[in-house]
């Protein structure tokens, strides 16, 4: 199984973001590269919690301003939310299995 794409909706800073990974044999690897705290480590904490319900690689426990002391939802969303009003986190991942039929996981 290869990933194609993980789509992020409200996960963290990520308000709406899909991401693809390129799965061309010749070119089988997706490099992801940002400044510190920009959000790197927080698609692959959304892949784990995609599977798994945890967010495995968050930092150690009692570092100020870890995404573990932060609601899973984006801040901006939940902070517009009105009165009543609901908001939901959803992380996709879309993978090509070996016989070229398509899954998506979401959580």
């Amino acid at each position: 199984m290869k990933i194609k794409s993980i789509e992020l909706e409200n996960y963290r800073q990520y308000k709406k973001q899909k991401i693809k990974w390129n799965i061309d044999p010749s070119k089988n690897f997706t490099i992801i590269v940002g400044r510190n705290g920009f959000g790197k480590s927080n698609i692959l904490n959304a892949v784990t919690w995609c599977f798994y319900g945890i967010e495995e690689h968050l930092k150690a426990a009692g570092d100020e301003g870890t995404s573990e002391d932060m609601p899973i939802i984006n801040i901006k969303v939940m902070n517009d939310l009105k009165n009543g009003e609901e908001a939901f986190v959803t992380v996709k991942i879309h993978l090509e299995e070996s016989d070229g039929e398509d899954c998506v996981i979401k959580r």
